[in-house]
């Protein structure tokens, strides 16, 4: 097993719609992308991370929560 630590840091959270696995993180993460680019909110680039849980274990209705850590 591979432990990985997150950084402590404020983080926003968005959460991803039901779908097939490959398709809703590519849309969730091009939504980050998109909401960053008309906010005032500053990303720190520290310690991104993805997390996939039970929402996961049927890969076509998958959800995702994406963690963004921000100023």
């Amino acid at each position: 097993m591979v432990v990985k630590t997150v950084p402590a840091a404020k983080y926003l959270v968005f959460t991803s719609e039901k779908g097939p696995f490959e398709e809703v993180v590519v849309k969730a993460w091009q939504n980050v992308w998109a909401w960053f680019a008309n906010s005032e909110v500053e990303r720190t680039y520290t310690g991104d991370f993805e997390l996939y849980d039970e929402r996961c274990s049927n890969p076509q209705e998958a959800q995702v929560d994406i963690y963004i850590a921000i100023k």
